[in-house]
């Protein structure tokens, strides 16, 4: 298995991109030059960098994603909110309440696609067992209506999750 250093997540996660963007906006990927020219697998070279220079690299690729994110940020097809309320009764016994809303298919939906929409709701509680065992139980469920852009189907899912873990 690879391994993923910080700089390499940057340039695999703007060259996925970018590879996605030529496939299916050729147009836009057409239009960002230069950028397109330094993420192109040719030049893999230029990410490989000493260690006392790796600091300056991590400003440019950072600054290349926000190019990228600023670039695009209005053509979002998708909209996710999240909301996380926990309350810690000690270090090792909290409650945690999660809330997450998601618009899919808000852009660039072809006639007869309706916007999908999901809410979901995680319920998380870690508590002590004993002194060096600690557990997790979890639940969590989702709504979804309009499932993968169709009107009218919709699906619930369900997880139960509990965890237990040793502390030495």
């Amino acid at each position: 298995m690879a391994h993923l250093g910080r700089i390499r997540i940057f340039v695999r996660t703007i060259r996925t991109f970018l590879t996605n963007l030529k496939r299916h906006h050729a147009k836009e990927y057409d239009a960002l030059g230069e950028i397109v020219l330094r993420y192109d697998k040719k030049s893999d070279g230029a990410f490989a960098v000493k260690p006392t220079e790796s600091a300056k690299k991590l400003v440019e690729l950072g600054d290349d994603c926000f190019l990228l994110v600023e670039r695009f940020k209005d053509h979002s097809a998708t909209q996710d909110f999240f909301t996380r309320y926990s309350h810690w009764f000690s270090t090792r016994n909290n409650l945690a309440l999660e809330y997450i809303y998601t618009n899919r298919g808000m852009a660039d939906r072809i006639p007869g696609q309706s916007i999908e929409r999901k809410h979901a709701g995680r319920i998380l509680w870690n508590l002590p067992v004993t002194a060096s065992l600690d557990a997790q139980l979890g639940y969590g469920i989702e709504k979804i209506s309009n499932l993968n852009l169709v009107d009218g189907v919709g699906q619930t899912n369900q997880l139960v999750k509990i965890e237990v873990r040793y502390n030495y």
